[in-house]
């Protein structure tokens, strides 16, 4: 695989695919940095992907906004029944990256495809502008679009994980706009209709295994 033409087409705004561990998640998400997650991009991923529309950072991007993990938010709960519904590990043996929903200030509802890309673009331009301090001013929560932090990739290997990873590769702030692929079987694309679909849409494909590879270099 071409990982360099993977970060080319990364840094210009074009789609790319990850296919994750089968023995993990097993899922496909397509991935687009928030800097041109424009309101066709969102279409493409609610209609082409199918799955959560998910806004992913880094760690160091929520701990100076003093958002924590959602996880953390419901173990330390004053109340009991948020506290019992805190899962330690998702099935797939990690720890969930969920920190909060958000939606920017300047939208209606927050669900349109307008809205949503109006929430991850000014989201990427705050955090681009090192502007966190006026998170509180432009955005608020709860909203619909699902804020995601890197665990680390050292500690975590999912699509939030490796999605942060090229954006340091990539030289780009850590904003990424993400979504799992379904099939018409209401399950995750299969790997073999995954690659179907990037060689039609022409977008660079590449599994969790090989990107890891990559990392370590």
């Amino acid at each position: 695989m071409d990982f360099e033409k993977l970060i080319s087409d990364f840094k210009s705004g074009k789609p790319i695919v990850i296919f994750d561990d089968p023995k993990r998640e097993g899922e496909a998400d397509i991935v687009i940095h928030a800097k041109f997650a424009f309101s066709d991009k969102i279409r493409l991923l609610r209609k082409d992907a199918g799955g959560l529309v998910c806004l992913c950072t880094d760690k160091k991007t929520v701990d100076s906004i003093g958002i924590k993990f959602y996880t953390e938010q419901l173990r330390n709960s004053p109340y009991e029944g948020m506290r019992n519904i805190a899962v330690e590990r998702m099935p797939y043996g990690d720890e969930p990256s969920f920190c909060t929903y958000i939606n920017s200030k300047k939208v209606f509802t927050g669900i349109s495809d307008d809205d949503r890309s109006t929430t991850v673009m000014e989201f990427e331009k705050t955090v681009d502008s090192k502007e966190m301090e006026k998170f509180a001013e432009r955005f608020y929560a709860p909203g619909h679009i699902p804020l995601l932090a890197s665990r680390g990739i050292e500690k975590r290997k999912g699509h939030t994980e490796m999605s942060i990873e090229l954006c340091k590769k990539a030289k780009m702030s850590p904003a990424v706009v993400i979504c799992e692929m379904l099939g018409d079987n209401g399950k995750a694309l299969s790997f073999a209709d995954v690659v179907k679909y990037c060689k039609k849409k022409g977008f660079t494909l590449f599994t969790g295994a090989e990107l890891m590879q990559e990392f370590k270099k």
